[in-house]
């Protein structure tokens, strides 16, 4: 599960998209060829961080496809980072980007890869985990990655037991909720408070680390 950064973190983790016509060789796993950029236009009622989905409406909408792949920004000198994205390709095969962006930029970089298809038929699927390049090995970029990492690490044991403990629960709720129809009383999921305090300490630990990652780029004045 992505995590919703503030701007300010936002720049520190990449204040740019990183330049397109070129391969990515620093990431092996990715298609090794030229990445373009894709213009930003965001869909009116697109959400952030919301790209397949939003992709998904305006497939529906307008027709077109989805074009999965990455998007790729960087923190200049420091890291570069690959986004697993998705972007609208036009009836007329035309790229846009129609996910508002973290940052305001008029276009992002994008390298397709049909390999790295989102399911869109499952309401618990996650987006793939970012790849981070680091190109800086400074005693403060180091502190920094050292604590991007543990933010990373407990952002993904949040999600994996979010999924593990309530994927049943919550597709048993769907169903009986559709199966009751909109004039029923819908029953509530068994157990969904405890689960709820068990996330809740989870994503304070979270909370914990993102507040040590802002601590560690504004003593490093990074």
């Amino acid at each position: 599960m992505p995590l919703s950064l503030s701007p300010a973190a936002v720049r520190k983790v990449y204040s740019k998209p990183a330049p397109a016509g070129r391969a990515y060789p620093e990431f092996p796993d990715l298609p090794q060829t030229q990445a373009v950029t894709v213009p930003v236009e965001p869909a009116p009622n697109a959400q952030r961080l919301k790209c397949f989905y939003n992709v998904r409406d305006a497939c529906a909408k307008s027709s077109g496809d989805i074009a999965f792949g990455w998007a790729l920004w960087m923190w200049p000198s420091v890291n570069i980072e690959a986004i697993h994205h998705a972007v609208w390709r036009q009836p007329n095969g035309t790229l846009v980007d129609i996910t508002p962006p973290e940052l305001t930029v008029p276009g992002i970089t994008f390298i397709e890869d049909a390999g790295v298809a989102f399911d869109l038929d499952d309401i618990l699927a996650e987006p793939l985990r970012t790849n981070t390049h680091w190109s800086r090995t400074s005693p403060a970029a180091a502190a920094y990655r050292e604590t991007y990492d543990e933010v990373q690490r407990l952002d993904r044991v949040l999600g994996d037991y979010l999924k593990a403990k309530g994927a049943k629960r919550l597709r048993s709720a769907l169903q009986r909720s559709t199966a009751a129809g909109p004039g029923r009383r819908r029953r509530p999921v068994k157990g969904g408070a405890s689960l709820a305090r068990r996330a809740a300490a989870r994503e304070g630990r979270a909370g914990r680390a993102r507040k040590a990652h802002r601590f560690v780029c504004s003593a490093a004045n990074l």
